[in-house]
């Protein structure tokens, strides 16, 4: 319990710090690189992460694996790590000859959008990556060792010291003349040294053991059964997150790439959000159905994490609306402001399934979790030819519509009515609970855009009117509405508990 409450606690005081020094090191790297340079990172950086498909599903199969494995003994485990081990190894292997594949077809791909320079970064760019990315295949079976023993203080931390230096080795180097490329070179320093670290922990303070031989072969059958599911769902994650920036890119060129960039940035800062305080109950979910929680108490875990996910994310989405868009003009330029309406767009949809990541927690405890694969690898599929058709008729701004879609009818409607009827979990009782922050939250929103229509003086004052209506508004509302007195008092022992 004490290492779930500080990994939270730090989860959201490393998203802080990661993204107060983004909103720095963005605008400088766009100044420092230039547009078209800065795509290229980002363009690279999204078509070398579909090779996480290589892991095919493995990754999150670990933690549900640990608890199953560790219910019969030590040596069990030792035989998952083990097993693991060669697994990722090999994926490890099999991400350099893909990457390899993937830079020589790279004039294919973007030789009709891109200069003969701007290939040839490119290209240098997908190898220190491919590099980048296998190394971090090996990294992931301590990582989730790490994890599944619920360590989240050395996580956490190990999160923040990279976050800090990234930027301070990065910026440097690229004054010295090594260019956009530095920004791969430190990522793939900083994954060696993270694999040193997370190997050399696992090893030595949790004493973790590997084990060969047999019996690995009856639990790769399990593991692979079930982690062919989770690869449905990764490719899902990597043509919803990824492929719209890449058909930007060949269909637009690297310009257009930054746009779509900017807003992928921003929206995974909104979705780390929600995963930062869902990840640490992973384990705990695991453990609960190994020791036959019911429903009910899979459902009140649900509402009470969901609960303040969602209060979280839709008090940050109103701030975006609200303050947006003259944030953008300020931090990314002029040529950014499509990327305000874009991200209204998408960031709406997403405050369903990011508030509900303990409903997905619970499938895959359950072993219910096909279902959702399949319904959303075919809207995932829908997203790919309405984005390409967007992408033609509207420019960038099209990049996103497909995924709007996908998202609100997929996670929206469907899996909800999978989740009540299938999985378990009462939704009935999960959305008595939400719609309440929703209707408040969209009172705050509106009352405070409509005061910006009125208020004199240019955009900085409008949005300085607003933001201070629409957080008094959302407090009070919430206050007196939305909180249960068990709560409140819960704040105030909290507060009380901080000042002591």
């Amino acid at each position: 319990m004490q290492q779930r409450k500080i990994g939270a606690g730090l989860a959201y005081l490393n998203i802080l710090l990661k993204n107060g020094i983004y909103l720095v090191y963005t605008p400088l790297l766009l100044r420092l690189v230039g547009k078209a340079d800065y795509g290229i990172y980002q363009l690279t950086s999204q078509l070398v992460s579909s090779l996480t498909l290589l892991a095919l599903g493995f990754s999150g199969a670990y933690v549900h694996f640990y608890w199953v494995e560790k219910k019969k003994s030590e040596k069990a485990v030792a035989l998952l790590n083990g097993l693991y081990l060669k697994i990722f190894s090999m994926v490890g292997v099999a991400s350099i000859v893909a990457g390899t594949i993937l830079i020589t077809f790279s004039k294919a791909l973007f030789g009709s959008s891109f200069t003969d320079s701007e290939l040839a970064t490119t290209k240098v760019m997908l190898s220190l990556m491919v590099l980048n990315i296998a190394i971090t295949f090996v990294s992931s079976v301590f990582d989730s060792y790490i994890a599944a023993n619920q360590r989240f203080l050395f996580q956490q931390t190990r999160i923040m010291v990279t976050t800090l230096l990234q930027p301070i080795i990065v910026i440097p180097g690229i004054l010295l003349g090594f260019g956009v490329i530095m920004i791969s070179l430190v990522q793939l320093a900083f994954s060696i040294i993270l694999l040193i670290a997370n190997a050399n922990f696992a090893r030595k303070q949790l004493k973790m053991k590997f084990a060969f031989g047999k019996g690995s072969g009856l639990l790769f059958k399990s593991v692979i059964s079930f982690s062919g599911i989770l690869l449905i769902n990764d490719a899902v994650d990597l043509i919803n997150n990824n492929l719209p920036g890449v058909l930007t890119g060949s269909i637009l060129g690297p310009g257009a790439v930054a746009v779509y960039a900017i807003v992928l940035q921003i929206r995974n800062v909104f979705i780390q959000l929600s995963t930062a305080l869902s990840s640490v109950f992973i384990p705990r979910v695991n453990e609960l159905v190994s020791e036959g929680a019911t429903d009910e108490q899979l459902t009140d875990l649900m509402i009470n994490v969901g609960k303040l996910q969602f209060s979280i994310l839709i008090f940050v989405y109103g701030g975006f609306v609200v303050a947006g868009k003259w944030f953008i003009q300020q931090w990314a330029g002029n040529n950014f402001g499509m990327a305000y309406w874009m991200l209204v767009v998408v960031m709406l949809p997403l405050l369903v399934p990011l508030s509900q990541n303990l409903g997905l927690e619970i499938q895959r405890a359950k072993n219910k979790h096909a279902f959702r694969s399949w319904v959303l690898g075919v809207f995932a599929v829908l997203n790919i030819g309405i984005t390409y058709i967007s992408i033609k008729v509207f420019g960038v701004s099209g990049s996103v519509t497909g995924y709007f879609v996908s998202i609100l009818v997929g996670n929206g409607v469907a899996i909800n009515l999978y989740n009540h009827f299938m999985v378990g979990l009462n939704m009935v009782r999960y959305w008595s609970k939400m719609l309440p922050i929703m209707f408040f939250s969209f009172v705050s929103i509106i009352a405070s855009e409509l005061l910006k229509l009125v208020v004199p003086g240019d955009l900085f004052m409008q949005t300085s009117v607003g933001v201070f209506v629409y957080v008094v508004l959302f407090a009070v509302l919430f206050l007196f509405f939305v909180l249960s007195k068990d709560e409140k008092n819960q704040i105030m022992y909290s507060v009380k508990k901080f000042i002591k």
